[in-house]
């Protein structure tokens, strides 16, 4: 798949079944595993994968009640190429797709597909430095890893959400859930934060597309964590409270003075992006 028909496909997302928290009923036939703070509904043979995303869910959901006092489940569909086909989503197999006020798609496993999806996107090789994966090649893995990477920002758009705050003009929303996703990331995989900055970094050469503003979005992010590190996302939440729900522009920059050199050149996201 070429690179403008990834971008062009992930940039007009159809409406797939968005805002629906149950499988249409063409996928009957998902299997149940329920956690502490999630449930997910995955493709017959995706178990490890499934537990594996749903470690990441339940330990997000933890921290999102922490941060606003606010218990939070998350749902997730765990679907393999065919269960994706037929749910009709609008992302590409390979991509984490939210599906509702609550829950997210993510594929089940990585194939050719996938591996030549990310390739595209990063314009070479996908980064794996986990050894050897429990199932298919070291590109596959990784191609999954990666698309975990962007489902750790939908998990925080939908926090956001529920917490009420919003940003104006929409690049100040996308850097709140950058934000939020990385202070995560520093929380839990500190490990992986030079890995994260480099697929970001290698994102951001796009020339065009929701993914290369995102990345943009999350050099910004990364002013924003640096000052407030771990507390990040209460911060954020306070600064929103004073501000009845939505920060603006200036909001932002009076907080992170940082910031001013970065949203002087911010650029605005493609048409139909979040």
């Amino acid at each position: 798949m070429r690179r403008a028909a990834v971008l062009l496909a992930f940039g007009f997302a159809l409406p797939g079944i968005a805002a629906a928290e149950s499988a249409p009923a063409s996928l009957g036939n998902l299997l149940n595993l329920r956690g502490a703070r999630s449930q997910l509904r995955y493709t017959p043979g995706a178990l490890d994968r499934a537990a594996h995303v749903q470690a990441r869910l339940d330990t997000l959901a933890e921290d999102f009640a922490a941060w606003s006092g606010k218990r939070f489940a998350l749902q997730g569909f765990v679907l393999g190429p065919e269960d994706w086909a037929a749910g009709e989503f609008g992302a590409p197999y390979g991509l984490p797709e939210r599906t509702g006020p609550e829950s997210v798609a993510v594929p089940a496993w990585g194939d050719e597909q996938t591996v030549a999806l990310w390739r595209d996107l990063l314009g070479g090789s996908l980064p794996w430095s986990a050894g050897m994966p429990v199932r298919g090649t070291q590109d596959e893995a990784a191609s999954l890893a990666l698309s975990d990477l962007l489902l750790q920002t939908e998990l925080a758009r939908l926090f956001l959400d529920r917490a009420g705050v919003s940003g104006e003009p929409g690049w100040v929303e996308e850097v709140l859930a950058q934000s939020v996703a990385l202070a995560a990331f520093h929380s839990h995989e500190a490990n992986r934060i030079a890995e994260i900055e480099d697929v970001y970094a290698r994102l951001a050469a796009v020339p065009a597309g929701r993914l290369a503003h995102e990345a943009r979005c999350f050099a910004a992010a990364r002013i924003v964590v640096a000052k407030d590190g771990l507390r990040t996302p209460k911060r954020l939440l306070k600064l929103a409270r004073g501000q009845g729900g939505r920060i603006g522009a200036g909001d932002l920059v009076a907080r992170y003075p940082e910031l001013a050199a970065w949203a002087s050149t911010a650029a605005a996201p493609p048409a139909g992006a979040r």
